[in-house]
């Protein structure tokens, strides 16, 4: 008698006989399913290894220096001068936005495991989302989901910013700005709450010192105020995809994603700062100057805007009339960074930057970041 051929995958993990193909009614269909299933786990394999890689070597480097890293110190890796990690998060991490509290403190939104982090000096852990079933590809697809933090679920959250007693976090996912505070999760408004104003798709969020609460929603294109009474008024209209916002005294910054601009509201109006409306990485005149589907915004004290230029990979400084690239996508090492800043965050002379696709917080010193010369004081 002939012995059945067999198909065997992954060193005879995965054995398939030809009799049992036919004995179970699985064609030729199932067997390219089942190779392309055989390829996927070799894929996630190979990740696996280099994460197990990358760690044990971090660890070996931090074994001969007798130091361990923590929020407070900046991991250089190969980085131009100014520019560090703040890295002490898993590498699956996908940052999408960060505020840092007075006391030092990070709250980092990660929309890889659906949770948001909390980083207070040596110690970094989950401060809300709970774990969820995961897709295909091993990533957690999160929920919707009203509880204790650790009990808690997020679909996608994204933008984070202090309010009431706790923390506003957007959660375009489930269309809805969810609070964590007192150690629950609630849920501030949105299209499955009963806040008069519906909510397609929160992203950006920031607070004034009055206590006021501003979002933007991309989908309707409007920047909503929301009080500490929990009454809620739209403040600006007819945008295009706005996102990250960032408040300034009684000024409003927004990056308006889908139209390539910079716009100020202020006193009831609004106008155009910065970005002619074309999609490209010009630098120059502000008006003249270009973007690509900008999505964070900050300002320093001296006025100074910061703008992470999403799909150019770039931070773009907003100064003296003159919009200057600060930090070009880097393509002349294997991985290419920043690849998408979203989130951005200032804090004693340095700027904070998410950059969801290549999972890391960059930490840029501005007074030592190597310039263009022409920007050179």
């Amino acid at each position: 008698m002939t012995r059945p051929k067999r198909i065997v995958l992954f060193g005879g993990r995965l054995i398939l006989t030809r009799e049992l193909l036919i004995g179970i009614g699985v064609g030729t269909g199932a067997i390219v399913l089942g190779l392309i299933l055989a390829v996927v786990l070799m894929v996630r394999e190979d990740r696996r290894r280099k994460e197990e890689a990358q760690r044990a070597a971090w660890a070996e480097s931090v074994e001969e220096t007798d130091e361990r890293p923590d929020v407070g110190m900046l991991i250089e890796r190969q980085l131009p001068l100014g520019v560090a990690e703040l890295s002490v998060l898993p590498l699956t991490t996908a940052p999408c936005g960060i505020y840092i509290a007075e006391d030092g403190a990070a709250y980092v939104t990660d929309a890889h495991a659906k949770t948001v982090w909390e980083i207070i000096e040596e110690d970094h852990h989950i401060l809300a989302g709970a774990d969820s079933v995961p897709d295909h590809y091993e990533v957690p697809i999160g929920g919707y989901y009203d509880a204790a933090y650790e009990e808690s679920l997020f679909r996608e959250p994204w933008g984070i910013a202090p309010f009431l007693d706790g923390y506003a976090i957007s959660d375009p996912g489930n269309h809805v700005v969810r609070l964590i505070h007192a150690g629950i999760t609630e849920t501030l408004g949105g299209s499955a709450s009963n806040m008069p104003v519906v909510i397609e798709q929160p992203m950006g969020l920031a607070s004034d010192d009055t206590g006021n609460l501003y979002l933007s929603d991309a989908e309707s294109g409007t920047i909503l105020r929301v009080t500490e009474e929990g009454q809620a008024e739209t403040i600006v209209s007819g945008l295009s995809r706005p996102s990250g916002l960032f408040v300034d005294g009684d000024a409003l910054y927004i990056a308006e994603s889908g139209a390539n601009r910079i716009i100020r509201w202020q006193n009831g109006s609004s106008e155009v700062i910065a970005g002619s409306g074309d999609r490209g990485a010009k630098d120059g005149e502000v008006l003249s100057a270009t973007f690509a589907a900008p999505q964070g915004i900050a300002v320093d004290d001296d006025g100074t805007i910061y703008v992470a230029d999403t799909v150019n990979g770039a931070i773009r400084r907003i100064s003296e009339g003159r919009v200057t690239t600060i930090l070009a996508q880097q393509t002349d090492t294997l991985e290419s960074w920043p690849v998408s800043p979203m989130g951005l965050c200032l804090q004693d002379g340095k700027l904070y930057v998410c950059d969801r696709f290549s999972r890391r917080v960059y930490v840029l010193t501005l007074d030592e970041l190597e310039l263009p010369e022409e920007d050179v004081p």
